[in-house]
């Protein structure tokens, strides 16, 4: 059946959202989805978990990283006072001043990489604690270049200032955001790498009532956030799909970029299982190079 959907923009700006493309995925999902379980293997910013997830009995929204899921998990299910806080945070954490980005740059990283279990601060409240260190990252995504997350290849955020900040539009876009979150029930949003998500996060008893949506980062791309995606993981990911065959599943992906190929797309291509589905996208405001041309297609096994 046709459903005519508003869908809501992620207040995330996550390259490669899948915002614009929604009404073509949808288009192609399978039959009967209200009884099955859709897992958002990099559900990113959140769009394709959430505006579907009215559309499957559940869902389980998995992302690499924790900070994002912490906020999205603060959006639906924290008090007016969880949400007040979060806006006061990213009017402090948020700044076009370059001094105090990069101030605020070290500090979020130092976060990242100590280990604070320990610290008073961290077991006396735990959850204050993990929400002020998101809402950090978030202040930064809001001040950086383009407000795209970037990261070196040692998981540090090294996005450069951008010169911008919070705004009316910003907190239009949460709100809504907000809005759409609050009123779904059967999202489980959980954080790690793909291969962590397993049957019992699912909580399901047949994988032919699951739905796998994989829009992994794209390995024939230079997108800043590949730094969470080493060589091998295009074959990891190949692996995890081919054990759990028996569901169904959909993977977004650029067939061609430039010259540069993808390897997982070649994988499944091989594998006979799968069709190749071209979407309509046009890349022309985001490719820097004029000559580059990229085809955006999603891959499925139904």
């Amino acid at each position: 059946s046709q459903r005519i959907h508003m869908y809501v923009n992620s207040p995330f700006n996550y390259t490669g959202n899948k915002f614009k493309l929604l009404p073509q995925l949808v288009a192609h999902l399978p039959e009967s989805t209200d009884n099955m379980t859709l897992v958002d293997l990099f559900s990113g910013s959140g769009t394709v978990s959430f505006n579907l997830a009215g559309m499957f009995k559940n869902v389980v929204s998995n992302e690499y990283i924790f900070d994002i899921q912490r906020i999205q998990k603060v959006l639906s299910t924290g008090s007016d006072t969880d949400f007040a806080r979060l806006i006061e945070c990213l009017k402090m954490f948020s700044s076009s001043d370059y001094d105090r980005y990069q101030i605020l740059r070290d500090e979020y990283n130092s976060l990242l990489t100590s280990d604070f279990t320990g610290s008073g601060e961290y077991i006396n409240d735990k959850i204050t604690f993990l929400n002020y260190k998101a809402y950090r990252l978030y202040g930064l995504m809001l001040s950086c270049t383009n407000n795209m997350m970037r990261f070196n290849r040692h998981g540090l955020f090294n996005q450069t200032c951008g010169k911008r900040m919070y705004n009316e539009s910003t907190e239009k876009k949460l709100t809504e955001w907000r809005n759409l979150l609050k009123t779904i029930r059967n999202v489980d949003i959980i954080w790690g790498d793909f291969e962590t998500v397993s049957a019992n996060s699912m909580r399901v008893q047949n994988m032919s009532d699951v739905f796998f949506y994989a829009d992994p980062p794209y390995s024939n791309t230079e997108a800043g956030y590949n730094a969470f995606w080493k060589q091998n993981d295009d074959e990891r990911l190949f692996k995890f799909i081919s054990d759990f065959s028996d569901a169904k599943w959909m993977i977004s992906g650029t067939d061609i970029h430039g010259d540069e190929r993808c390897k997982l797309l070649d994988l499944l291509s091989e594998s006979g299982k799968f069709k190749m589905i071209e979407l309509e996208y046009d890349y022309k405001k985001v490719a820097k190079k004029k000559s580059t041309e990229t085809h955006e297609v999603i891959m499925v096994n139904y």
